[in-house]
């Protein structure tokens, strides 16, 4: 699992092989060419370039404020000019603050949090702890999407180790647990609609297993 800030993206917009690649794709030769970005980024992302110190208060409101979405600031960037250009290639500039910022802060205790449940998945069964590394795959994305998908994953996350320990419990293998991680990742990727059934369908198979049922555990992942 990764993470590609502001910083970085700034960085990427601003190399000399981006905009020889521009001239080669659209043959413009050594004729002039005019390159305008469409950015349009959020809260989060404005902050959490900025030390973690400095701005955590006030990301800390702002998900209370706007829990279900940040403000953005929408805005054309014209690279190819000078001041458009110096705009971005003073953003990728703060790469040293990368290591203490906000989102550096915020993405590394994700990622631990990550490590540890396939580490626990791992001890008890190696086929487990692969579909929980897995999960990782859904992250991706800006901003509101990439909240949304850092949402399922904690979600399948959870409810793999939480089956898992339902299931070390019993002594009887980890069928359920392996089949409801890889069931919950495939929601995700079907779309805005299988999405919406991750918690439903975690929540009805960790009941049949809290209930014993380990064969009924099963009927929610399979259902279609």
């Amino acid at each position: 699992m990764s993470y590609e800030g502001a910083v970085r993206v700034a960085e990427l917009k601003t190399r000399g092989e981006r905009f020889a690649r521009i001239r080669d794709s659209v043959n413009a030769g050594k004729a002039e060419i005019v390159v305008t970005d469409y950015l349009k980024p959020d809260l989060d992302e404005i902050w959490g370039v900025l030390p973690d110190r400095m701005v955590r208060p006030f990301a800390r409101w702002a998900e209370r404020r706007w829990p279900h979405g940040r403000p953005t600031v929408g805005q054309h960037v014209r690279i190819t000019t000078v001041s458009g250009f110096l705009r971005v290639w003073l953003l990728a500039r703060l790469k040293p603050l990368r290591g203490i910022s906000y989102r550096a802060r915020e993405e590394h205790a994700r990622i631990g949090r990550w490590l540890e449940a396939v580490r626990i998945c791992a001890a008890w069964d190696a086929a487990l702890a692969v579909e929980t590394a897995r999960a990782a795959q859904l992250v991706k994305g800006y901003g509101d999407v990439r909240r949304r998908m850092l949402t399922v994953h904690e979600q399948i996350v959870a409810a793999a180790v939480g089956a898992g320990r339902l299931e070390a419990g019993r002594g009887e293998g980890f069928a359920v647990s392996t089949a409801l991680a890889a069931r919950l990742r495939a929601l995700v990727l079907a779309g805005p609609d299988g999405e919406a059934q991750v918690s439903a369908v975690a929540t009805a198979t960790l009941a049949k297993l809290e209930a014993g049922d380990a064969r009924g555990a099963l009927e929610p992942i399979s259902a279609r």
